[in-house]
């Protein structure tokens, strides 16, 4: 695949309007990303990602997780900066191959008006809040100091194992400063090996792999 990218992140959001309207011309996509749209069936993140650095849809961040209908993991993209943001447009070029038939072409909605939903979605105290484990105490090195509300937050935790931080990794990320911790783990030895990929990749500004913006 040849694809003309650019650097989404230095783009401006474009609006739930504007991106059904570019949405509406499947052909100007597939021509930008070289795959035809006939193609786009079963390559989700590829063809995903290959159309959000098109810049034809402004800033936009991967996203992955579950959705009706797709029976494995799935991924789209979110315009702006926060694929958990409920209120953000999403854009899913590859829903309309699978079991729905309320989608006709590229989908273009709000939060999770279709039923998409990132992998980490909701609370953090909708269930059971890290704890020590008896192993050895592991301390956070973040590369820059945390926020008071990171410190205030992980003063109800700490100290953690290594158990408990690989609880830390895998908490639902709203109602806590799940972006600041995680990046700051990722920053520890021994601890970034516990995150997830997806959650590194739509949480943290890290990219791994370059898969995500």
């Amino acid at each position: 695949m040849t694809i003309k990218t650019v650097s989404v992140r230095e783009l401006d959001v474009i609006t739930l309007e504007d991106a059904g309207i570019m949405a509406g011309n499947p052909e100007r996509i597939a021509e930008a990303i070289g795959v035809p749209e006939a193609q786009w069936g079963g390559r989700c993140h590829e063809i995903s990602l290959a159309v959000l650095r098109t810049g034809l849809f402004g800033r936009g961040r991967m996203a992955r997780g579950t959705c009706p209908g797709v029976t494995a993991q799935h991924s789209w993209f979110v315009l702006g900066d926060d694929p958990y943001d409920e209120d953000a447009t999403g854009v899913d070029p590859t829903l309309q191959f699978c079991r729905r038939d309320d989608v006709d072409g590229i989908a273009v909605f709000r939060g999770g008006d279709l039923g998409h939903r990132p992998f980490g979605s909701g609370t953090c105290y909708a269930g059971h809040m890290p704890s020590h484990h008896g192993g050895p105490d592991i301390e956070l090195t973040p590369a820059q100091p945390l926020s008071v509300s990171a410190r205030h937050f992980l003063g109800h935790l700490l100290p953690l194992d290594l158990r408990g931080w690989a609880e830390v990794a895998h908490m639902a990320v709203e109602g806590w400063p799940a972006a600041e911790i995680i990046d700051a783990m990722c920053d520890t030895p021994g601890l970034g090996v516990l995150i997830p990929v997806d959650i590194r990749g739509m949480l943290t500004d890290r990219n791994p792999n370059n898969l995500y913006w």
